[in-house]
């Protein structure tokens, strides 16, 4: 996966954007930020895609004939296949057991439309609630039940169209409902995430995700354990992190689940050894993730058959 030198022709067309990015003040960029996102609005959903994108990279992507991995992910975004059964955390369970032993699916202590009465929401502690239908939307209860401050916040979570906000529309396919699973961890500490990039059936890198709930950090590297140098989003780096335990089990857990895609991100759980399967990802950061170099987009597009052959929409 070699490094590229960014070229000048992608460093002059990010000038614009990234020149106001310095000059004005945060609040005066989170007023814009916010402006700009109603406005979105108006437009139909291919000139949103487009002009997001634009934000992101002072570029228009190539939906024609994509050759990043941005773009990539944007034209998925757009052509909307059925990827229900996949990003439904509570439907993926039964592909993933259908892929790997059920010993690496997270077992499930309730799922519904709703939360259940008070009564009978006597789940062990620790545990977790969520959402089925789209990123985050995660509470972690520790010692004790807040009910009201869970109602509150699941109500706001089933209330949120995650596929509209993001226009990765085939979470809209995605039935809502709540969830709840053990909390996987030997600690009160949330468990290191290893997001699994897969190509073709062959895993590329690996994404580690730490101290995701108060200094999230995140890592990069590749299947031999050897940290890369390149990055991608705003989280603080980390070096030094050893080589978790039965590493060759998570390369082919994670190989065997990307089979059967051109592309997806299959998200661990390591606990002592122990492997789960967390979720499934398509279109990461919604098409937009920033890279430095900016040149590993192409790099990765380059990885990414095309047309998928897993989505016979795309041809």
């Amino acid at each position: 996966m070699p490094v590229q030198a960014d070229s000048l022709k992608n460093k002059i067309s990010g000038l614009p954007l990234n020149f106001l990015k310095l000059i004005l003040p945060k609040r005066f960029r989170d007023t814009l930020g916010s402006l700009f996102e109603k406005t979105l609005r108006l437009f139909p959903r291919k000139t949103r895609i487009k002009l997001r994108y634009y934000k992101s990279f002072s570029a228009f992507p190539d939906m024609r004939n994509p050759r990043t991995f941005n773009e990539k992910c944007t034209v998925l975004k757009f052509v909307s296949p059925n990827l229900a059964p996949y990003v439904d955390k509570v439907r993926a369970k039964d592909f993933i057991g259908t892929k790997v032993s059920s010993e690496h699916i997270i077992p499930t202590l309730y799922s519904g439309k709703n939360l259940p009465d008070r009564a009978d929401r006597n789940w062990p502690l620790p545990f977790v609630v969520k959402t089925n239908n789209g990123s985050g939307g995660n509470i972690f209860v520790r010692d004790h039940v807040d009910h009201e401050e869970l109602e509150r916040k699941i109500a706001v979570f089933l209330s949120h169209d995650f596929g509209k906000f993001s226009d990765e529309e085939y979470y809209r396919n995605v039935e809502p409902q709540v969830l709840v699973e053990p909390f996987i961890s030997n600690s009160s500490e949330l468990p290191w995430d290893y997001k699994c990039h897969v190509f073709d059936g062959k895993l590329e890198f690996i994404q580690l995700d730490l101290d995701r709930e108060f200094a999230h950090k995140r890592v990069l590297y590749d299947p031999n354990w050897e940290q890369l140098q390149f990055r991608f989003g705003t989280h603080g780096p980390a070096t030094g992190i050893p080589r978790p335990r039965n590493f060759e089990k998570m390369i082919d857990i994670a190989e065997t689940i990307g089979s059967s895609f051109g592309y997806v991100r299959v998200d661990l759980y390591n606990i002592e050894g122990q492997i789960f399967v967390g979720e499934l990802g398509f279109t990461p950061d919604a098409g937009l993730s920033k890279f430095d170099p900016q040149s590993m987009d192409l790099e990765l597009g380059k990885l990414w058959p095309w047309p998928d052959p897993a989505f016979p929409e795309l041809r």
